[in-house]
């Protein structure tokens, strides 16, 4: 067993029949029984454990398991990974969908590169409504854009010459294939003490866990996109805090584990004069300040100091916390007149 194919869910099942449905395709396409799809309920009310024990019995490559209550997202997670047989395990939100046909690009680099401990995806974007999960047209596999342009495959003898190629590296759970033991390692990072997206870790464990523990090891990129990524997220009112303040702040992890300073200053600069960051600061500084909290603006400082734009953004976080605070105070005027 080469690979095992873990998809948690909860209450998602529209979402969930579309994702099996092509990675089913899929993987009958390539059967030669080293593939398994491991499905684990976070206990939905939705059909979905009537659904999945169907598929269970039709389909010996699928192995459907339900959580006796609904115990929280990470650990459900690791209780999937911890089903898995396969050497790699590839952990895929319900929502995201394998596009059709390119499914066999993974397994053949993963029997053409066996030492390779991570393989690395690229992803179309697409921010459907939830209503185009229930009437999936399947056009969209060519009209999203996909993420990575302008690159190839590529093998590298360490991780971290793979740095340079999105913003986001190694934050998309769905695009990083690792080995099972990697990803429970990588998952115990998630403190089940401290709120969801109060720490890098607890917002992405395995964007820490590869840099800090896997860089020296051997990676392959795949270039060609393997995922139709839903960006109709369910942490929206994080989004802002995600994309401000923890994707600077990974660029400091990469740095620290000995990635190229040229190539993470320049994937930096590229993330700090993004004309959208004005519209997440402002999510930010607005309408999600509980976030705030959350936030070492001095570690912040300290990263992005050297490029000019900073000191634009930070002249518009004064505008809108000055904003904010005057609207504050003559709010409170009125309620005491």
């Amino acid at each position: 067993m080469i690979l095992s194919v873990c998809i948690p869910t909860y209450n998602r099942l529209p979402e969930l029949k579309i994702n099996l449905k092509f990675l089913i395709q899929e993987v009958l396409s390539n059967y030669n029984d080293d593939v398994e799809i491991i499905i684990s309920d976070n206990y939905s009310t939705d059909g979905t454990y009537e659904y999945i024990n169907t598929l269970a019995n039709q389909y010996p490559f699928i192995i459907s398991h339900t959580n006796p209550s609904n115990i929280g997202m990470v650990p459900n997670w690791k209780k999937s990974i911890s089903l898995a047989r396969g050497k790699f395990v590839w952990l895929l939100g319900s929502d995201d969908i394998v596009i059709p046909g390119k499914f066999s690009l993974l397994k053949d680099a993963i029997y053409k590169y066996p030492e390779v401990c991570l393989f690395l995806l690229n992803n179309k974007n697409w921010n459907p409504e939830d209503e185009e999960f229930v009437n999936f047209d399947e056009n969209i596999f060519i009209e999203a854009e996909t993420h990575i342009k302008n690159s190839n495959d590529e093998y590298v003898p360490m991780i971290s010459r793979l740095l340079g190629k999105r913003e986001d590296q190694f934050t998309p759970i769905y695009l990083s294939v690792m080995k099972k033991a990697d990803w429970l390692n990588a998952l115990d990072l998630y403190d089940l003490d401290k709120p969801v997206f109060s720490t890098l870790a607890n917002c992405a464990p395995q964007a820490v866990y590869i840099p800090e523990q896997m860089f020296n090891k051997e990676g392959y990129y795949i270039n060609t996109p393997l995922v139709l990524a839903s960006y109709n997220v369910g942490w929206k009112r994080y989004f802002s805090l995600y994309y401000c303040y923890y994707l600077v702040y990974l660029h400091g992890i990469w740095l620290k584990a000995g990635g190229d300073r040229l190539v993470v200053n320049e994937s930096l600069k590229s993330l700090i004069n993004n004309k959208l960051k004005r519209h997440h600061y402002r999510d930010l500084f607005v309408y999600n300040r509980d976030n705030l909290k959350y936030i070492s603006f001095i570690e912040y400082l300290k990263l992005v100091y050297q490029y000019p734009k900073t000191y634009s953004n930070i002249a518009y976080i004064f505008l809108l916390n000055f904003i904010y605070l005057v609207k504050k105070y003559t709010k409170n005027l009125k309620y005491k007149g």
